[in-house]
Formats: structure tokens, C-alpha cells, sequence
């Protein structure tokens, strides 16, 4: 992970991290230490915002360079 740009609770064990280096990542609590469960790539360009929506299992992510969501 380089530069983080953007944080979302997904639900009370999930962490989900935007980064400068194109990735969402995805954290859970172990112990007193969060752990990268899962890398997701596909963009283009730094991640600067998410949005979780724990009840409907739902996260996404965009970035003002690469136009996707």
C-alpha cells in the first residue's frame, strides 16, 4: 500500500483501504493488528473514494483519473 486516500467500514470485522497504488484493500482486526485479507486491482489510477454498504454486501470504489467505479 502506498498513499491512502480512502476508508470504509464494510461491517464490524471488515476495513476496506483506497490507495495511490491503484488497490482496494481489504483488512480485517487480528489481535491488535489489522491484516490485508485481499488485494482487488483494475484501476488505472489511485483510489480516492469508497462507499460500503454491509447489509447489502456491497463495495465500491472510484477514481478521479481512471473514470471507473
Amino acid at each position: 500500500t502506498d498513499y491512502v486516500y480512502a476508508l470504509a467500514a464494510i461491517n464490524s470485522e471488515y476495513l476496506a483501504s483506497g490507495s495511490s497504488d491503484h488497490t482496494i484493500k481489504i483488512w480485517s482486526l487480528k489481535g491488535d493488528q489489522y491484516v490485508c485479507n485481499q488485494t482487488l486491482e483494475g484501476h488505472v489510477g489511485s483510489v480516492t473514494a469508497l462507499v460500503a454498504v454491509s447489509y447489502a454486501r456491497f463495495l465500491s470504489g472510484g477514481g478521479y483519473k481512471d473514470n471507473t467505479i
